[in-house]
């Protein structure tokens, strides 16, 4: 995950990713997938431990963009795609997966 973390983020500096339970996750938005936009939130996954930093191992629950604290949900519905849904300041963020370990699969575009 450390890899594909470092690789992602060497070519988009900004990009918009969280890890979580050996996969990394990239807002929907940085992906062009905006039809998933209103998508209802379910149950609560998990909160942000940390923000990453630039020579930091990626680690999980780490993210690059969202702040320590922000509670992360599984999505009310069962999807398609692995996704998950990050609430900041009342507002929903809604994450694809797009790499996971476990398999060592880029689920990317």
């Amino acid at each position: 995950m450390q890899e594909k973390a470092t690789n992602i983020l060497k070519e988009n500096k900004n990009a918009d990713i969280m890890a979580h339970n050996l996969s990394i996750y990239m807002n929907a938005k940085d992906i062009g997938q905006t039809d998933h936009l209103n998508i209802k939130t379910g149950q609560k996954l998990f909160e942000i431990r940390s923000t990453y930093k630039e020579g930091e191992p990626f680690e999980d629950g780490m993210a690059t963009k969202l702040p320590p604290r922000t509670e992360v949900y599984l999505p009310e519905e069962e999807q398609e795609r692995s996704i998950l849904i990050a609430v900041v300041n009342g507002k929903e963020k809604v994450y694809f997966e797009i790499f996971n370990s476990v398999n060592d699969g880029y689920m990317g575009n």
